[in-house]
């Protein structure tokens, strides 16, 4: 075997590991949302956006996703305006503002680091409003680096 396969394998039993009491819980979250007629919404900025795009309208996939997708905070229109704008307070406040999110249904917010503004901010505004947050992101990338959100908050906390 190659060691990179070996290492990939390594790292994902022990997310499995170490996760999947969560997943579990998660998943059970994900669908009561569904069977009362919600949906699962999904967010991230750079990089983090793709998990809201891989699993949003896919053939075979779960079809109730609300990918909640904005250029600015993509790397395809320039990387650097987009690293700008996911560290700018304010602005995921604006881009939630044009969704339909209701009490009770879950958003899937995807950072490597979350400690840019973007992310900690959609998750605060998604509580506010009554959802089920739930992060993906690295820990040790998190707890490595200091917040850049005024409140001082990383996507995790």
């Amino acid at each position: 075997m190659l060691p990179y396969f070996d290492k990939i394998r390594e790292i994902l039993a022990l997310a499995e590991e170490k996760n999947a009491e969560t997943i579990e819980l998660i998943g059970e979250k994900v669908a009561d949302s569904i069977a009362g007629g919600g949906v699962l919404h999904a967010f991230g900025t750079g990089h983090g956006h793709m998990l809201a795009e891989e699993i949003f309208y896919r053939a075979g996939g779960l079809v109730p996703v609300n990918a909640i997708l904005d250029s600015t905070l993509m790397l395809h229109e320039g990387a650097l305006s987009s690293s700008e704008a996911e560290r700018l307070p304010g602005y995921a406040e604006v881009v939630l503002s044009r969704y339909d999110v209701r009490a009770g249904e879950v958003m899937l917010i995807a950072s490597n680091s979350g400690r840019n503004s973007a992310p900690v901010e959609m998750a605060l505004a998604a509580q506010e409003r009554g959802l089920t947050v739930v992060a993906l992101t690295s820990l040790a990338h998190a707890n490595a680096h200091p917040s850049r959100h005024p409140s001082g908050k990383r996507l995790h906390e």
